[in-house]
């Protein structure tokens, strides 16, 4: 496929970006539906330049990478994914002070240890592999891909040690909630 070929079908399926674009929430800063369509046009881009033309049509081609674009965005720009939903029994504010060093008022410093203890306590319960995941990811900052090659497996399977570690800490981490 030329050049101009190219162009014609990203020009003729723009509107599909911004169609998919709205299908995921907009958070507010830094997150807007504009950034969406930005990463969408992006993926567009990408299914222009590999589509065969022999193999599907390009709309059903297209779409997982748009939405794939945009869902990469979103996940490169928001720490979320290690916020509180992930770790039982942490607050979303307190997963601030897990990494970070606490504000210098008394009630804080001893809240943010206690809840330090707390996870530390629970993290030394976990089994060998399942430990060494929950640090890598929670606390090194490595993604699932990272903490799977740390482990010598898929990021499918740190997932799912993730996972299970997760809700073997869950009973320790909401007892002392």
């Amino acid at each position: 496929m030329d050049i101009e070929q190219r162009n014609a079908l990203v020009e003729q399926w723009l509107p599909l970006v911004r169609v998919i674009a709205r299908q995921f929430p907009v958070t507010g800063p830094p997150m807007e539906y504009a950034d969406y369509v930005q990463a969408g046009n992006v993926g567009l881009l990408d299914a222009a330049s590999r589509y065969q033309p022999s193999r599907a049509r390009f709309d059903t081609y297209a779409r997982p990478r748009i939405r794939g674009a945009i869902a990469d965005y979103i996940r490169g720009n928001t720490w979320g994914r290690r916020g509180s939903p992930y770790l039982p029994g942490v607050r979303e504010e307190e997963c601030w002070t897990l990494r970070t060093a606490p504000e210098d008022r008394p009630d804080t410093l001893a809240e943010a240890a206690e809840q330090r203890a707390r996870v530390a306590s629970a993290i030394r319960a976990l089994p060998g592999r399942e430990r060494i995941a929950v640090e890598r990811y929670y606390f090194d900052d490595a993604g699932l891909i990272e903490t799977g090659k740390t482990l010598g497996v898929s990021y499918g399977r740190a997932s799912q040690m993730l996972t299970s570690a997760r809700k073997r800490m869950e009973p320790a981490l909401r007892l002392a909630a």
